[in-house]
């Protein structure tokens, strides 16, 4: 069988590379479960050395809920809470998955209640809470396979947005405030049998949204804040309540969250709400006072932002980390994010979005064990310098319930100064929109990125000429074999005005292949779209960006199973040659079998060792540009060039491939500021012992190089 590869190396952008697929714009599958079965002829060729792929599962979304640590059986335990309904539902965390339970009885569903862990008798107990009607008064124990409804004789009034804590020297748990119809300052204990209602000669005044916990280091029970605006420090003794000094403190707040870090003992407080919405990190430091931390960002990972109506507690054992428990996220709503604090820093934990970092695996190829991709869970990609395809080789089963998210950005407005908008992992980026004519002497942007790149914008006067161009990616490179395993193009930038930067395309689809030796199974969803356009509402001009193409999908297993969805269309849900190209292989294929609209490419396996097969892959790398080195791989950030050199003109390229036949022609094409032409513009530049020289005249300024290598192999 003939094939006709098509190679694209960019500088500055990436190395691209191969391996096979077909096109189309949405495949929806519909899998009868088929028993699993003897093993079938095809390997991916994995030897499983980064065994096994789980991604943890997720706490579903929720806002008003509690938490506590379980430490007889090391559980940080989550019930209820709301996300537009009341919930009842009783989820453990073992320090890597939330796992929800189904308890013989439970609570009724509800929000705003608490929660505390007594530790002499070993039990979580749950007060209270408000259930869209009522305010509630049951008293609840958790004892790690069961919810058993207390009844004592004695209970406080119905109220919600209390808070409670347990001391460890009384052994009792410890309850104030919360709103009964009114906010009120009562002091409850409840040691196990009956609630004790305390009348203390001091107490704090009355407030709900508060927040406490235990103080280890100061053995007593320590509370902050609450309703409305409340910035004051209390401290429990057993007794009495007295006032905490401390020079500086956190801006009044309710519905924040605090727990006591055993690590490093101290009162760890985050977020909550008082009109604004507050996302600043404070700590207690033993008797010295409050101050506040400035957490570092981790890349893709970043520190909550803007949570409040969340949970918090110490989760000791497997961990020994402070945990932030979802919550609602301004302008977000609902989440299921948890983060960990390590004493200087917070980092996801678990949630809906988990990012799958590719920066340390420079060929973007993984050897898996078995791959497992929860209900609920969205996977992001966080792509290497060499930006390449994702390549998942696993030696056993692939499930995947949740969703692969391959997807280019969308383009950026020119009020955000002309961000590039990238593409999905192996995806080409869109082109940066043109810089405002009174600091550039030009209206144009730039082509998107890859073979099938958009034209820019250069006229903003002419509305034909003012908007970016849509990539391309169907019927203008690779094959219905997915040769080569590359993403989509970016959209073309748009066109400046006088004195406003352009907008830029959308980036393209990503790159994905999937081979097991057994079975995958999809019931979830592979995105690998193109990025939309982006609209400039200013009125100054008609400039809409390009779209991004769509990227390249492929499944190869022994068996194809599930009822998911493949996605890889164009940005907009666009047709045509915007759509990317979806491949799948299988002995059996009822997910192939059971798609609608356009099939996409099937068959049984082409090779019977992708990791042999991955091996003599073609390659094609610009390594030297006018006698200037390209450092390898390109950094791809056109604000810091890979190659300088002083002028325009007549220039050599020095481009080394593998694995591509001697006499194979090579093309470079050069984008700059309003379009691109490709070199050589006069005879042929043909690769000889792994080596072309490709000769051609380009202007001066900004730019990139994209490298082509075309060629049929048996």
């Amino acid at each position: 069988m003939n094939k006709r590869y098509s190679h694209t190396t960019p500088v500055p952008l990436t190395v691209k590379r191969i391996i096979q697929c077909i096109s189309l714009m949405t495949v929806v599958c519909h899998g009868n479960a088929l028993l699993a079965q003897d093993d079938l002829p095809f390997s991916s060729g994995s030897n499983g050395s980064d065994g096994a792929l789980k991604i943890p599962t997720t706490l579903s979304a929720r806002e008003h809920h509690a938490a506590a640590y379980d430490a007889a059986r090391d559980r940080t335990v989550v019930f209820g809470g709301y996300n537009g309904g009341y919930m009842a539902d009783t989820w453990l965390f073992d320090g890597t998955d939330w796992i929800p339970v189904t308890p013989a009885n439970s609570p009724s569903p509800r929000r705003n209640h608490v929660m505390a862990y007594d530790s002499d008798r070993m039990k979580v107990v749950l007060f209270g809470g408000w259930n869209g009607s009522a305010q509630l008064n049951d008293t609840w124990e958790w004892d790690g396979v069961n919810w058993t409804n207390v009844s004592p004789i004695l209970s406080p009034t119905g109220r919600r947005a209390s808070c409670m804590a347990y001391d460890p020297i009384n052994q009792e748990v410890v309850l104030f405030g919360g709103n009964t119809g009114s906010r009120v300052n009562e002091t409850w204990v409840f040691d196990g049998t009956a609630w004790t209602k305390k009348s203390p000669a001091t107490s704090p005044s009355a407030r709900d949204g508060a927040a406490m916990t235990w103080d280890g280091l100061n053995q007593r029970i320590f509370m902050f804040g609450g309703y409305n605006g409340l910035g004051d420090t209390w401290g429990w003794d057993g007794t009495n309540w007295s006032l905490i000094p401390s020079p500086v403190s956190p801006p009044g707040r309710h519905d924040h969250s605090i727990a006591y870090d055993a690590s490093s003992q101290d009162i760890l407080l985050w977020g909550g709400s008082n009109n604004s919405n507050y996302y600043d990190t404070w700590r207690f430091v033993g008797e010295s006072g409050w101050e506040q931390v400035f957490p570092v960002e981790a890349p893709n990972n970043g520190a909550p932002r803007n949570f409040y109506h969340s949970a918090m507690v110490y989760h000791a054992g497997t961990l020994n980390r402070v945990l932030h428990i979802a919550g609602y996220m301004r302008n977000v709503g609902y989440t299921s994010l948890v983060f960990s604090w390590d004493g200087t820093n917070w980092y996801r934990s678990t949630g809906a979005n988990y990012y799958f970092d590719m920066r340390d695996r420079i060929n973007g190829i993984w050897n898996f064990t078995t791959i497992d991709i929860p209900i609920g869970v969205n996977v992001y990609f966080v792509r290497n310098t060499g930006n390449t395809p994702v390549r998942w080789l696993a030696s056993g089963h692939v499930n995947i319930h949740g969703s692969l998210r391959l997807d280019g950005q969308n383009g950026f407005a020119s009020e955000l100064n002309r961000i590039t908008s990238l593409g999905g992992p192996g995806g080409f980026d869109g082109g940066l929109g043109g810089i405002a004519f009174n600091n550039s002497g030009s209206f144009s942007g730039l082509p998107g990125k890859g073979p099938g790149g958009g034209a820019a914008g250069t006229n903003p006067n002419d509305n034909a000429a003012d908007g970016g161009g849509w990539g391309a990616y169907y019927n203008t490179y690779g094959n219905n074999f997915i040769i080569p395993l590359i993403g989509g193009s970016g959209g073309g930038g748009t066109a400046s005005t006088e004195t406003e930067n352009g907008s830029s395309g959308g980036g393209g689809g990503g790159a994905l292949l999937i081979a097991s030796s057994r079975d995958i199974t999809l019931n979830g969803s592979i995105t690998a779209k193109g990025g939309n356009y982006i609209y400039d509402s200013s009125g100054t001009i008609d400039d809409y960006s390009g779209r991004g193409s769509g990227g390249a999908v492929k499944l190869v297993a022994d068996r194809l199973l599930g009822a998911g969805t493949i996605d890889v269309r164009g940005g907009g849900e666009s047709t045509g040659n915007q759509q990317g190209r979806i491949r799948l292989e299988g002995f059996e294929r009822p997910m192939a079998s059971n798609a609608h609209s356009i099939s996409p490419s099937s068959s049984t396996p082409v090779t019977t060792n992708y990791s042999t097969f991955m091996t003599t892959q073609p390659t094609l790398t610009i390594t030297q540009v006018a006698g200037e080195a390209v450092t390898q791989p390109p950094s791809g950030n056109t604000g810091s060039p890979d190659v300088i050199f002083s002028a325009g003109g007549s220039i050599n390229i020095v481009v080394e491939g593998t694995n591509i036949p001697d006499g194979t022609p090579i093309k470079v094409r050069v984008s700059f500021a309003g379009g691109s032409v490709i070199l050589p513009t006069v005879g042929e530049a043909t690769i000889l012992s792994g080596t072309a020289v490709v000769t051609g005249t380009i202007p001066s300024g900004l730019g990139t190089l994209e490298a082509t290598a075309e060629f049929l192999a048996n």
